[in-house]
């Protein structure tokens, strides 16, 4: 059964962005509520 209070994809997220922020600062990964998450070159 499917919980859909799980983090699951919260924590890849949070995780993507760690890495992500020591390779490339410039790059964010911003959460649009309702919709997902938005990938922007800064």
């Amino acid at each position: 059964s499917f919980d859909p209070k799980t983090s699951i994809v919260e924590t890849h997220v949070s995780r993507l962005r760690t890495k992500l922020e020591s390779i490339c600062p410039h790059i964010i990964i911003s959460t649009v509520r309702g919709s997902g998450y938005l990938i922007n070159d800064a």
